[in-house]
């Protein structure tokens, strides 16, 4: 694969399943998935960057071989080694949730069955916000659809050695389509309408998104949920998957209420709550503890 690119190999902390990872919760477009491999454009200092990603090693050693054009420069190169390790989470120290689920006899369970899961996030917070509106009420295969059409029909792309790189639609597109074009991309009008108000904010510089990121948890829930279109579980969806706040569980999500009933309730159905309450000894882990029961009971595994 190494012909007409440079290949570097980066370690990842362990302990790291790519295969589990990616059969749990599968890259979201612009990413493609085949043959084990993964591709997409990057975003790196104004420029589009092709990048292929393919494990190395294994769940105790893991690794991945980054793929990137030959002609990238140090500091481009630095920066999407970068944007790949924290899509795939690879800085995040399992270890340190596997102790917190050692406390419970299912959660132990749980972390044997599913050892080196971990979830992806995405490259920027913009990317973030409009994947969790996409994702409100809709299936996964739903959500994808819209994901795809977005970004082959709005993204920039990237040709090289026969194959299409996408990006992700960047704000300033967004923000000067009409609601007709953006709905085109099998998106409703309600929807279509947060994400071109999203992108008009960013664009006039009355809501820094990215800022987010060096903002407490509460304070960026409570600005994102200023938005229109994002109510409690939209916001914390983008702080769990882009922003990368642990600690925050979307405990509306009909899929979380039912894994904990399930799991810990011997029921179909809780609140939002209940489900609150029985997180809150994670600290903060709780997001990533309950991304470990969902994935476990959509996965259907025995416990």
């Amino acid at each position: 694969m190494a012909h007409g690119w440079r290949a570097l190999e980066q370690s990842l902390k362990p302990p790291y399943d790519f295969h589990l990872s990616f059969k749990a919760t599968p890259p979201p477009p612009p990413f493609i998935l085949e043959r084990g491999v993964l591709r997409r454009c990057f975003e790196v200092n104004g420029d589009l960057i092709p990048v292929k990603i393919e494990p190395v090693g294994d769940v105790e050693e893991p690794g991945v071989m980054i793929y990137l054009p030959p002609d990238i420069d140090s500091k481009a190169e630095e920066i999407a080694l970068s944007k790949v390790v924290d899509f795939l989470c690879g800085d995040v120290e399992l270890n340190s949730v596997y102790e917190v689920m050692e406390d419970s006899p299912i959660l132990r369970r749980m972390a044997k069955a599913l050892r080196g899961l971990k979830p992806w996030s995405t490259p920027t917070v913009w990317e973030g916000l409009v994947d969790s509106i996409i994702f409100q009420q809709v299936s996964l295969r739903a959500a994808f659809a819209m994901m795809k059409e977005l970004t082959e029909r709005l993204g920039e792309r990237v040709l090289m050695e026969g194959e299409l790189f996408y990006g992700f639609p960047q704000p300033l597109k967004v923000a000067s389509l009409n609601l007709e074009e953006i709905k085109a991309c099998k998106l409703s009008w309600n929807k279509a309408r947060y994400v071109k108000e999203a992108a008009s904010k960013v664009m006039e510089g009355s809501f820094n998104l990215e800022g987010l990121k060096e903002e407490p948890t509460e304070t960026a829930l409570r600005r994102l949920g200023a938005l229109k279109g994002v109510g409690r579980w939209t916001a914390e969806l983008v702080a769990l998957i882009a922003l990368r706040r642990w600690e925050v569980i979307p405990a509306d999500d009909l899929g979380v209420r039912r894994a904990f009933a399930k799991l810990f309730l011997n029921s179909t159905d809780t609140t939002a709550e209940e489900v609150r309450r029985i997180a809150k000894p994670w600290g903060r882990w709780r997001g990533l503890i309950g991304y470990y029961v969902l994935v476990s009971y959509e996965m259907g595994i025995r416990l």
